[in-house]
């Protein structure tokens, strides 16, 4: 876990570097925690560091097709969204070469606090900044429950049942929907 940790260090040091301050949220803080493989890297960027992100880390769209995909990509929180490989002179030791960027609407500021709050299942609610690696109540409910709440459905009802679906291929665990002031409810 240790190494995850420092691995995603390496890179949040090497961004704020640059300019861009970022945090890892999601999977591979979630599959740190759990000793679980990682598929990609979750990093999280305000909407204006978004492009200086993508030139310094991956070789991805031009500044002209980031413009385009920005009118095409609608969610609440999320702003631009890209995946990519690394490019390859870049080392941080990650387990994955692969990154999935985020540019989030309305981020004056970068924290695992403030992205994690944006989240709908409890279990994700898990991120790395400088200082390390950080969860929220809702993840050690879920982790000391082995079930899956989901918290909130503006995402939609569809999408959230998509991401549950997806995540149980890991975590067989149950979904339980928590009540805004009933506790939860086992699914």
């Amino acid at each position: 876990m240790k190494q995850r940790i420092e691995a995603a260090q390496a890179l949040l040091k090497w961004l704020s570097v640059h300019g861009v301050p970022a945090v890892i949220c999601g999977g591979y803080a979630r599959d740190t925690i759990m000793s679980q493989p990682i598929r990609d890297v979750d990093v999280y960027v305000s909407e204006n560091g978004y492009r200086v992100a993508c030139s310094h880390l991956g070789d991805v769209a031009s500044a002209d097709d980031l413009d385009e995909k920005d009118e095409q990509y609608v969610h609440q929180s999320i702003k631009r969204q890209q995946e990519f490989e690394l490019l390859d002179y870049h080392d941080f030791g990650l387990p994955t070469r692969t990154i999935n960027l985020i540019g989030l609407h309305e981020a004056s500021t970068i924290s695992v606090e403030d992205v994690t709050s944006r989240f709908n299942l409890g279990i994700c609610k898990a991120g790395i900044d400088l200082n390390g690696i950080s969860v929220t109540d809702d993840f050690r409910a879920d982790y000391k429950d082995k079930q899956i709440t989901l918290l909130r459905t503006d995402w939609g009802h569809e999408a959230s049942l998509k991401q549950f679906i997806k995540l149980q291929t890991k975590y067989p665990w149950p979904l339980r929907v928590r009540q805004p002031e009933e506790g939860f409810n086992a699914l």
